[in-house]
């Protein structure tokens, strides 16, 4: 069960590259070859972009093939989010892909590290990613039944 919704999803890039002003949407970020985006194995970024991706870029994100890493216009990693955002600052990758509150926590928590990184908002980003907590298959169903109960009593219905 979600217990939190996520903002948007923008393009996450350093504020002194201007090759971000004239794409609007994921479908013309990905497609601009010349921009390399980094993308972080086996991750999930929702449903449309997921799509975009694999359809665009070649990638699917349920296998850690990184055979086509910088080929066609993306780089995987296994780093953190903030990991990521130091390696678009520092040259590794171009832009990546992220809820607008994450990228405004990590601004915001790590005022020190002056991330020199901006966002675009992409006009075809419509669906807001839901947040579930994981559980091991280990738990039992009443065991579930009984976290979602608990859920909806502090978060309500998202």
């Amino acid at each position: 069960m979600p217990f939190y919704k996520d903002k948007k999803n923008v393009i996450v890039h350093r504020k002194e590259d201007n090759r971000f002003e004239e794409n609007k949407t994921l479908s013309d970020f990905l497609s601009n070859f010349d921009l390399l985006l980094l993308l972080k194995i086996k991750y999930s970024y929702g449903e449309y972009e997921d799509s975009k991706i694999s359809t665009i870029k070649k990638h699917d994100i349920n296998k850690m093939d990184d055979s086509n890493d910088g080929i066609t216009g993306f780089r995987l990693t296994y780093t953190d989010n903030l990991g990521m955002l130091k390696q678009i600052e520092n040259d590794r990758a171009d832009y990546m892909i992220m809820a607008l509150n994450e990228f405004e926590y990590f601004k915001k928590e790590y005022k020190d590290e002056k991330l020199n990184l901006t966002y675009k908002s992409l006009t075809d980003i419509n669906n807001i990613n839901k947040r579930a907590l994981l559980c091991s298959k280990k738990v039992t169903k009443s065991e579930l039944e009984k976290i979602d109960k608990s859920i909806l009593n502090v978060v309500g219905k998202l």
